[in-house]
């Protein structure tokens, strides 16, 4: 989607995602790979984002009904055992839950959605966050002590 609005297919500046009611932008990860999971959230947190994790699709839809407010970013796996990334977007269509995709794989040859923004595993610290950055605008402040 590189940019674009997950419900609608429009831009959403990153301007406009820094004007909302919350003091970060919220991240939402789903990875089984916990391991995964793990470092990318702490990093992401480090970087001063607000990061909820799931570990399949049917987690992150848990996650979601919890919420108050939509997600500024979903980055999710393509393939998970319970409900792949795929599958995740799909049921999510309908519900303008979050602002922006970004889809992360291992699999080299997998294909994902036409126009969606993929990250193939394993990928640079640095691809991930400017890829963040791009979606989100620059990052808020870093937690204390993490800069």
């Amino acid at each position: 989607m590189d940019g674009r609005n997950l419900h609608r297919g429009e831009r959403t500046p990153p301007s406009e995602v820094h004007a909302l009611n919350r003091p970060r932008p919220t991240i939402l990860l789903v990875d089984d790979n916990e391991l995964v999971r793990d470092v990318l959230g702490r990093m992401l947190t480090r970087e001063g984002y607000e990061v909820l994790l799931a570990d399949d699709g049917h987690d992150a839809l848990a996650v979601i009904d919890r919420l108050r407010h939509p997600v500024d970013l979903l980055i999710t796996d393509v393939r998970m055992p319970a409900m792949g990334g795929r599958e995740l977007v799909a049921a999510l269509a309908d519900r303008h839950v979050a602002r922006h995709l970004l889809f992360i794989t291992g699999d080299p040859s997998g294909e994902v959605l036409e126009g969606v923004t993929v990250l193939r595993k394993p990928f640079p610290r640095t691809a991930l966050l400017a890829r963040v950055h791009e979606l989100l605008g620059p990052p808020p402040e870093r937690e204390e002590g993490h800069a």
